[in-house]
């Protein structure tokens, strides 16, 4: 009986039309493992390049002609003696001013967006698992954990909004009429040489630090809590459902106090606007 012959396979054959070879042998498990290999794959160049180039040339060809179309709008100088009225930021900052009219500006300015920044810098070190990555919403429960969370944000935003209308927090003061009177120290300064403590009312404290942060702290924990309740979320799904929450609040407020923000910015219907409310 003759002896079996062993077939060895060239898992790289040689092929003039191949314009790569094989380098090197890694352990692990590579992104295109089951999934098709080179054969069914694109290089980056040129078709990807050329497709980045098309979409680049057409975006380009759209804003000349609108800018060749519609002339940019022009206002009338600043006149120091006449504030502007709404005065409102550029729209990429009107979620912060949004949030000026609710809590301290010190809270609203600084310490929410660099608690923000912070933990959307976090996000890729908390979850390190590359799979699904570039497919949206990564599975079924993905999309309706972020269709839940947008109700969710939309909801209670519009809900704090409306009580606080009354700006400078003022819903939160309303609720707190004996504490305008008591005043607690915040700092020193000088006066004619002396030390002097600056004071404030300890309804402002409560209204414009205390209040706020424990109702964007308690509203994110629900959040959270109602998440792992219904979904049994993985480390990818909390992050969606937390970034979500993050992205619809930022446009929502920025829809808020464009479009609904007039005079002396209290809230109003877009078509009760000021002339020139709109900052764009």
């Amino acid at each position: 009986m003759a002896k079996e012959e062993t077939v060895v396979q060239d898992i790289n054959p040689k092929d003039p039309n191949k314009t790569y070879g094989l380098m090197e042998l890694m352990k692990g498990r590579a992104p295109l493992v089951d999934k098709g290999g080179p054969e069914e794959s694109l290089f980056s160049w040129p078709h990807l390049m050329l497709w980045i180039t098309v979409v680049f040339l057409g975006l380009l060809v759209v804003l000349v002609g609108i800018s060749w179309i519609f002339d940019a709008p022009l206002r009338e100088p600043f006149d120091v003696d006449v504030p502007e009225n709404p005065a409102k930021a550029p729209w990429y900052f009107l979620n912060l001013q949004e949030l000026l009219l609710h809590m301290d500006k010190s809270l609203a300015g600084v310490l929410v967006p660099t608690v923000v920044l912070g933990a959307l810098m976090a996000l890729p070190y908390i979850d390190r698992n590359t799979r699904d990555t570039g497919i949206w919403y990564g599975t079924k429960k993905g999309l309706q954990i972020t269709l839940f969370t947008t109700v969710y944000t939309l909801g209670w935003i519009t809900v704090g909004v409306l009580f606080d209308e009354t700006n400078i927090y003022g819903g939160f003061l309303r609720l707190l009429p004996g504490l305008q009177h008591i005043t607690v120290p915040t700092g020193v300064h000088l006066v004619a040489g002396d030390l002097a403590l600056y004071k404030v009312s300890l309804a402002t404290v409560v209204a414009g630090w205390l209040l706020p942060v424990v109702i964007m702290v308690g509203l994110t924990g629900l959040l959270v809590a109602i998440v792992e309740v219904r979904w049994r979320p993985n480390i990818r799904e909390r992050a969606i459902a937390l970034f979500t929450g993050f992205a619809v609040a930022y446009l929502y407020l920025i829809v808020i106090s464009m479009f609904f923000r007039g005079l002396g910015m209290h809230l109003t219907w877009p078509w009760d606007l000021p002339p020139n409310a709109i900052p764009f």
